[in-house]
């Protein structure tokens, strides 16, 4: 097994053992951190990207997504974020 592939096993068993961790001290930041760490190790299996290409793509599509609610007058989640 390479390194980046060991990595990416390690960024998703961080995540999960972040979850559990945050469980036990009744932590819901530390939960949805670990969340996103499994989910980036996820991505970094699936996609055979680095985190930060995956942080990079997701802001992209957030922007995007956040232009067009602007622009077509979306009462989505998003609009209300920004007040």
């Amino acid at each position: 097994m390479n390194a980046s592939k060991e990595k990416v096993n390690l960024n998703e068993a961080k995540g999960k053992l972040k979850q559990k961790f945050a469980d036990l001290m009744s932590d819901d930041c530390l939960f949805f951190e670990g969340l996103q760490d499994e989910m980036f190790g996820k991505q970094q299996t699936r996609l055979e990207q680095t985190k930060e290409n995956i942080d990079e793509i997701m802001s992209v599509i957030v922007e995007e997504e956040r232009i067009w609610a602007i622009y077509y007058g979306s009462s989505s989640n998003l609009s209300e974020e920004s007040q």
